[in-house]
């Protein structure tokens, strides 16, 4: 899916793994190649086990990354709705999973909930405590992917990432918003002049 801060990592993910490790890469979205993108490019549905499955025999991944949960809250029962669909999502990736390749799940730092300033900085083992639905919902796909690959015998990591931020970020994450301020701050003063 293209959500806009998943683009947003997919795209610096992408060229750290290209210019720095000199890694091939292939994006599997159901859109068309978004403009500026670097890497291979497959058009596809990841809820369809038949072409998530081409695309890995195609690609033959040592490492795969999961970039993008689906979900929408727009209602206290839609988070159950989102779990089955996310679910059902995981399981086919876990299933075209080539043997030998690596799932890494990128999570949040929304699964650690509330966490007292004594604690900082949050290392990996800390205990998970949601407050949040966002926060749930990354740590119920993280325990439902923890229990499939190991019932597949398949491997995987997981990484609670915090908030990704830089150049190219989009205005509606919190760095992109910062980096917007300052410009609309001086129009702002430029207009309070004339």
């Amino acid at each position: 899916s293209s959500a806009a801060s998943d683009v947003y990592k997919r795209q610096h993910l992408a060229r750290h793994l290209i210019q720095a490790d000199g890694h091939r890469v292939c994006c599997f979205d159901r859109n068309d190649k978004v403009a500026g993108v670097v890497g291979d490019w497959i058009k596809g549905d990841i809820t369809l086990l038949e072409e998530l499955s081409r695309a890995f025999e195609t690609t033959q991944p040592d490492v795969v990354y999961y970039l993008c949960s689906q979900f929408r809250f727009s209602r206290p029962s839609a988070v159950l709705d989102a779990w089955q669909d996310s679910f059902a999502v995981l399981d086919c990736i876990v299933d075209a999973l080539p043997v030998g390749a690596r799932l890494v799940y990128v999570g949040s730092c929304a699964q650690y909930g509330k966490v007292d300033p004594a604690e900082l900085p949050v290392v990996e083992d800390r205990r998970c405590e949601p407050v949040t639905d966002y926060g749930f919902f990354k740590h119920g796909e993280e325990l439902h992917l923890k229990k499939i690959l190991r019932h597949a015998g398949k491997s995987g990591c997981f990484a609670r990432v915090f908030n990704v931020t830089g150049p190219g970020e989009p205005e509606r994450m919190v760095g992109g918003a910062f980096a917007s301020r300052p410009v609309s701050y001086t129009h702002l003063r430029a207009h309070e002049t004339e």
